[in-house]
């Protein structure tokens, strides 16, 4: 069974995106990932929304911070069971308004205009 995991704010800390940077560690996160490696078998893909000029630094910080995985999808999402990722919504939770608004609230920070446009 393939999981897919998102890199910023799921397993490093996402405040600003800065070129080649990525945040600090959350080890929980990570070491509850390790674990569906190890211990359950999945195969466990990476995803981000980075450029391919930064993959070098993504697999670094994967390395240096122990992420078990079995690759890196750049720029997309690959096809698989499970995703696990901060800004994910399930509609069929009785909550999922609130999530959303959540994080539309918290949008702007990630560097998205979330004023509305003009059509």
């Amino acid at each position: 069974m393939n999981i897919c995991v998102d890199l910023d704010g799921t397993l490093a800390v996402h405040k600003k995106y800065e070129f080649n940077k990525i945040g600090e560690p959350i080890k929980s996160v990570i070491d509850k990932v390790n674990e569906l490696a190890m211990w359950k078998g999945y195969k466990i893909f990476i995803q981000t929304t980075r450029s391919w000029c930064e993959y070098d630094a993504v697999k670094s910080w994967l390395c240096e911070n122990g992420v078990m995985h079995e690759q890196i999808a750049m720029g997309g999402k690959p096809v698989a069971q499970a995703y696990i990722d901060d800004r994910a919504v399930n509609p069929t939770d009785k909550d999922w308004k609130e999530k959303l608004n959540k994080i539309l609230s918290n949008s702007f920070e990630y560097g998205i205009d979330k004023r509305k446009r003009k059509r």
